[in-house]
């Protein structure tokens, strides 16, 4: 989440689907969809709407990409998720992690041997890999760096992304209690080892997030957060099925800056595509 002085005002008006809770719905083999209620008494949004949308899908079938402006192929362009969607012919489109003011990925962001973003952040334990080479590992996974190195100088995976962790195997919660709140998206590997991408539709804290994600049905291995404010977003296309949402609250300590409907560009994203 950049400073917000720092946030160019792209606007277009939109709102996040609404709906009440409902089952997964399927979308294509391996994809499935939820819409979840945080409700009843536990962690919730602070400000907006409670809904959690919730991407499942199986690596086995979906192929995970990222896309930065920095390749030649973007032309140098940010775009929003529903722009990068169309750009890419993706499937999904969930934003990536935190950027710094000229637009390069905090940490790494490793795509085909090239690292778009800057060194390995050593206080981030959090990386999102996929597209091993043929030897065993999984398709999609998030490594803990506490207990599994990444070796960026020769990684066996095509794709890598580099953030914090919000919750571990052993159901610990890896973030600060903290009053700030915002719109959040986040990335979790289930204990069948399946993708999940994860968009709030209100705002919440990294802890309650954490917690909510602990409690849930969703059995969560790990999980770790992407950007979270005006730039979590998320675009979804499959058949006729279409949810989009865009991150329109924050709170922080110097105030509510929260501007639903507002649409920002992002430098950086990343993608499902069918296999």
């Amino acid at each position: 989440m950049r400073p917000l002085g720092l946030i160019p005002l792209i606007v277009l008006l939109s709102t996040p689907a609404r709906a009440a809770e409902v089952p997964w719905r399927g979308l294509g083999p391996g994809l499935e969809f939820r819409l979840m209620k945080a409700d009843g008494g536990g962690p919730a949004a602070r400000k907006g709407p409670s809904a959690i949308a919730v991407l499942r899908a199986d690596p086995a079938r979906w192929r995970l990409d990222l896309f930065h402006q920095g390749e030649p192929a973007a032309g140098g362009r940010g775009r929003d998720a529903a722009a990068w969607q169309q750009h890419t012919g993706a499937t999904v489109i969930l934003n990536a992690s935190q950027y710094y003011p000229d637009l390069k990925p905090m940490g790494l962001f490793y795509k085909q041997g090239r690292n778009l973003g800057t060194r390995l952040l050593p206080k981030w334990k959090g990386m999102l890999v996929g597209e091993p080479q043929p030897g065993g590992a999984p398709r999609v996974t998030i490594l803990d760096l506490d207990r599994e190195p990444f070796p960026a100088d020769r990684s066996p995976f095509q794709v890598a992304l580099q953030s914090f962790m919000l919750l571990d195997r052993g159901g610990h919660k890896r973030v600060r209690r903290s009053d700030w709140h915002a719109s959040r998206s986040a990335a979790a590997i289930d204990r069948q080892g399946r993708l999940l991408l994860l968009h709030t539709e209100g705002a919440w804290t990294l802890w309650d997030l954490a917690d909510w994600l602990a409690r849930s049905d969703l059995e969560v291995r790990d999980a770790m957060a992407m950007d979270g404010g005006f730039e979590a977003q998320i675009c979804v296309r499959a058949g006729g099925f279409e949810y989009l949402s865009f991150g329109g609250w924050h709170v922080d300590d110097r105030g509510d800056h929260s501007l639903p409907g507002l649409r920002v560009k992002l430098p950086g994203v990343l993608a499902l595509f069918p296999r």
